[in-house]
């Protein structure tokens, strides 16, 4: 799906396929398949990742898991510059941040989360990977969301066997950072 015009992504009560692209060159990409659904209670995520080369860093809550293969969601609270950062790696590890982007490219302030308030789960075969993420509502409107100003982007990072970092997103910020607001679409819920 192309994004350049219209900045809205359709979010249903079942889920839809979409695949990440490139997030420095935009180059459509058939490793990461991408899925968002909802219902009252919840937000549900899913990535399904291609993969030949497993590299997760760490096993703990908030570590910095970004050191490793990833992947990422980003979810506003309110304004564009202020959103939830989500990772999760393939020991189901899990990053939980309050970002404020000061100028909107990358210039970032991180506030750790002291809890754990979604659910996680990640199955791992040869072929690849997949992550499942519930984001419960009522947690997210708690810390400032609002459904009708909603904003996100969802990525992946992979690292391959020589080091070369490969980075992929549903609407790519065509830059080697995922925190650009601008390319952050607006949920319309169905």
């Amino acid at each position: 799906m192309d994004f350049s015009q219209d900045k809205t992504f359709p979010v249903g009560r079942t889920f839809v396929k979409h695949f990440l692209s490139d997030s420095r060159s935009g180059t459509k990409s058939n490793r990461t398949k991408f899925y968002v659904s909802y219902d009252e209670e919840n937000l549900y995520f899913r990535f399904d990742c291609r993969e030949e080369f497993f590299r997760p860093e760490h096993n703990e809550f908030n570590a910095p898991l970004y050191e490793g293969d990833i992947v990422e969601l980003m979810l506003t609270f309110g304004e564009k510059n202020k959103y939830l950062e989500v990772e999760v790696n393939q020991n189901n590890a899990v990053y939980l941040a309050k970002i404020t982007n000061f100028d909107g490219k990358g210039d970032i302030s991180i506030k750790l989360f002291g809890e754990n308030f979604i659910k996680s789960a990640v199955s791992v075969n040869q072929t690849g990977w997949t992550c499942d993420i519930i984001i419960p509502i009522e947690k997210l409107t708690e810390k400032g969301w609002e459904a009708e100003n909603a904003f996100f982007n969802a990525h992946r990072q992979d690292f391959d066997e020589k080091g070369y970092l490969n980075l992929y997103s549903l609407n790519p910020p065509l830059s080697d950072t995922f925190h650009v607001t601008d390319a952050f679409l607006q949920m319309k819920f169905n």
